[in-house]
């Protein structure tokens, strides 16, 4: 099949990133041996740990050959700056993004493709100030 170009907007960014897709529109993954995506019902996490990354295990939600899954991540402000960030297991890069700095009690959200570990294990930023809530992630999907 030859591979078209697929336009994806960056909210975080405001910017369009190029993707790879297949005849067919389908999404090409780098590293994956497929290009299905399959919705899920929500599976959700709240760790409880003080600001930093969080390993999460998510071999019980995706199944084996799964190269990367859609995370919603969602904080709730108390008036100052909150993270979210979302990554392979494992890995040094600081994909983390300042969630807003809405009104006490505002959520916020972003949602991250992120690529998932050999092991099926992902990192989760956690952002906890001083008085501050949890921030709650969701897998809703997958790519194999």
């Amino acid at each position: 099949m030859e591979a078209s170009c697929l336009w994806l907007w960056n909210d975080v960014n405001k910017i369009y990133v190029k993707a790879q897709c297949d005849a067919s529109g389908n999404l090409l993954i780098s590293g994956g041996g497929g290009v299905g995506y399959t919705e899920i019902a929500p599976s959700e996490i709240s760790p409880d740990i003080a600001t930093g990354w969080y390993e999460w295990d998510i071999s019980f939600i995706v199944p084996e050959g799964t190269v990367c899954v859609e995370v919603i991540g969602v904080a709730m402000t108390i008036g100052g700056y909150e993270y979210l960030g979302c990554r392979s297991a494992g890995s040094s890069a600081d994909r983390k993004v300042p969630a807003g700095s809405g009104h006490i009690g505002d959520r916020v959200a972003e949602t991250f493709t992120c690529q998932v570990s050999s092991d099926r294990k992902i990192d989760i930023y956690q952002c906890k100030v001083t008085g501050s809530l949890t921030n709650t992630y969701y897998i809703i999907g997958y790519w194999l």
